[in-house]
């Protein structure tokens, strides 16, 4: 276990980080469609998508459904 000290630090260093990414919150229609990135497979996180800064691709696709593409661009 963390003493208090421990978890005020770890409390900054937690919110330093959250200022170098964006969190995008997805809801995908079949659940079990497949989300890439940058033409990669990405894993979502209660419906969350977390990026760094950048430009990115995100592709949404099922059989039987229409693909979904957007182009995103986070700013650092």
């Amino acid at each position: 276990p963390l003493d208090q000290k421990q978890r005020d630090e770890v409390s900054k260093v937690l919110a330093n980080a959250r200022e170098f990414i964006a969190v995008y919150r997805l809801e995908v229609k079949p659940s079990g469609a497949e989300v890439m990135v940058d033409g990669k497979p990405a894993t979502l996180k209660d419906g969350q998508l977390f990026l760094d800064p950048g430009s990115h691709t995100v592709v949404v696709r099922a059989p039987g459904y229409v693909e979904e593409r957007k182009d995103l661009r986070i700013d650092e």
